[in-house]
């Protein structure tokens, strides 16, 4: 989770698509 959170706060918009993605596999 660290991982995710700091490429996301680097990459900004980028990193929040990758989340998102990550995100609605877990959903599904």
């Amino acid at each position: 989770m660290s991982t995710i959170h700091l490429i996301g706060g680097e990459k900004g918009g980028v990193g929040k698509s990758v989340v998102a993605r990550l995100l609605a596999q877990y959903m599904i």
